[in-house]
């Protein structure tokens, strides 16, 4: 049935998953693992968070087919992601200048796959550095959420939320 015919689809194509699960996580309260410190725009992350999972789930699906629309949509999600960086950059919490510098080395790996050009013979492999790279800056992340989180719900959902992108990006420069 369609269902499970999609679900190989995403089986098979990492990044896709991976851009399904920054929108899954976009209508969650991000808000709440830092609720009770001010200064971070927490719908601004939520927005940014949309962005970058819509352009992925684009780049997971043109991946094997069509290099130029994957970096065309790999540089719209590294500018969201350098979006969220700057929200951490300004925010008065402890982690925001931790966060905010992986952010920005996600937004910048990103910009790296972008600027690959060639075909989709070329580009995939090329940018398996820069997939690792996004893998190892999300598992930061999730250590980080994991540290400062304030409910226990938030702090599992949020951690292992990042935890899994990072494994997906790691599945992906495998491929």
């Amino acid at each position: 049935d369609a269902i499970s015919m999609d679900y190989e689809v995403e089986e098979d194509n990492p990044l896709k998953s991976a851009g399904l699960s920054f929108i899954s996580a976009s209508g969650k309260s991000l808000g709440m693992l830092f609720y009770n410190i001010g200064g971070m725009d927490h719908k601004e992350i939520q927005s940014s968070l949309l962005q970058a999972g819509t352009h992925l789930v684009s780049a997971g699906e043109s991946w094997t087919t069509d290099w130029d629309a994957v970096r065309e949509s790999m540089a719209s999600a590294s500018e969201a992601f350098y979006d969220i960086s700057n929200v951490f950059g300004s925010a008065n919490i402890d982690e925001s200048l931790p966060l905010g510098t992986l952010f920005e080395q996600i937004g910048k790996e990103l910009e790296d796959i972008s600027s690959i050009s060639g075909c989709c013979a070329v580009g995939p492999p090329s940018s398996s550095p820069n997939l690792l790279a996004v893998e190892e800056s999300l598992s930061h992340v999730a250590k980080i959420l994991k540290k400062n989180s304030v409910a226990s719900t938030d702090e599992h959902m949020m951690c292992t939320l990042f935890k899994e992108v990072a494994e997906l990006f790691g599945e992906m420069a495998g491929k």
